[in-house]
C-alpha cells in the first residue's frame, strides 16, 4: 500500500487530528511529497495560543499511544508517540503555522517535486539513505551552496522560473514542465 494512503489512515482512524483541530494542525511530512523513507515520520505542526491547554490536549489525544513522550523547550512542546506503523511527531509552539520553518520547508519541498522528475525524489532518497537529513540531501542533489537549511530556505522566494532553472541544471526537471517553461 502506498506509504501516503497508509498514513493518511493512520491519522483518520486515530482521530488525532480532529482532537488537534483548535491548534490548526498542518501536515508537513516528507511522507506527503514523496521524499519519505520507510522509517520516516508524520510530521504536523500546530499552532497554540495557550501552551498549558494544549499541552493538556497532547496528553488526553496521545498519551494513550505506544511510545508516547512529550518533550519541552521554551519556545515550543514536541509530542511523539507511534501510530500504527508510523512514528508520529508534533511540534507545537505559539508561531503562526505560515511562520514556522518546518511549514515553510514543506511548502518549499511541495514546489519542488510539483516541477521535478522522479529523480529528484530517487536522488534525495538516496542521500537520506546514507544519513542525511531532508534539507542536506535536497541541498546536495540541487547543488546549492551555503549551509543546507538555509539554501533550501532561500528557495522559499524563487520564481517558478528560477526553480526550473535550479532543476534543469541538475538533472532533475520533469519533462513536461520544462516544455511548458520554454
Amino acid at each position: 500500500m502506498d506509504r501516503r494512503i497508509a498514513a493518511a489512515e493512520a491519522l483518520a482512524q486515530s482521530r488525532v487530528l480532529e482532537a488537534l483541530a483548535p491548534y490548526s494542525p498542518t501536515l508537513v511530512s516528507t511522507i506527503w511529497v514523496g521524499l519519505d523513507l520507510p522509517e520516516s515520520d508524520i510530521d504536523v505542526v500546530c499552532c497554540f495560543k495557550c501552551r498549558s491547554q494544549f499541552e493538556r490536549r497532547l496528553i488526553e489525544t496521545l498519551g494513550g499511544l505506544k511510545d508516547f513522550t512529550l518533550s519541552s523547550s521554551k519556545e515550543a512542546l514536541i509530542a511523539r508517540a507511534t501510530l500504527g506503523a508510523f512514528p508520529l511527531e508534533i511540534y507545537g509552539s505559539n508561531v503562526a503555522i505560515s511562520e514556522q520553518v518546518a511549514f515553510r520547508h514543506y511548502q518549499v519541498m511541495q514546489r519542488l517535486t510539483s516541477l521535478s522528475s522522479a529523480d529528484f525524489s530517487n536522488r534525495v532518497k538516496a542521500y537520506k539513505t546514507e544519513g542525511l537529513k531532508t534539507e542536506p540531501a535536497i541541498a546536495a542533489v540541487l547543488n546549492l551552496q551555503g549551509e543546507p537549511f538555509a539554501a533550501v530556505m532561500a528557495l522559499e522566494c524563487a520564481s517558478e522560473t528560477e526553480l526550473v532553472s535550479i532543476l534543469r541544471n541538475a538533472g532533475c526537471l520533469r519533462l513536461a514542465t520544462e516544455a511548458g517553461a520554454d
